[in-house]
């Protein structure tokens, strides 16, 4: 079947965030919403590279965060974890995540 129940728990912060296909987001109990980002220029960017070490993947991670910085990024941020990548993109603390790929099931289920 098809997900439609989303929860992320980040004990470091006592961040709960929950969602409901149709039902919006929450943190904590309280609606949230993306950011107002609406181009390169305005976008907060949060990128996992993965684990992948090979020497065409490592090229192309570094030549792709090139591109953004060159076209006018406002801000690049590297983490770890994909699920509470996509929970600050729904909470508006960055605007937009990008993976090429990603990282494992751990990461998504």
């Amino acid at each position: 079947g098809k997900p439609r129940v989303g929860v992320i728990y980040i004990p470091s912060s006592n961040s709960l965030y929950e969602a409901v296909e149709g039902g919006g987001a929450y943190l904590n109990g309280k609606k949230i919403s993306v950011d107002s980002a609406t181009g390169v220029g305005d976008c907060l960017l949060v990128n996992n590279i993965g684990h992948h070490r090979e020497t065409d993947f490592v090229d192309e991670s570094a030549d792709r965060i090139r591109r953004w910085l060159r076209a006018g990024l406002r801000g690049y941020r590297s983490s770890g974890s994909a699920a509470i990548n996509m929970a600050h993109v729904a909470s508006g603390i960055v605007s937009s995540y990008y993976e090429h790929g990603y990282g494992g099931p751990w990461d998504v289920w």
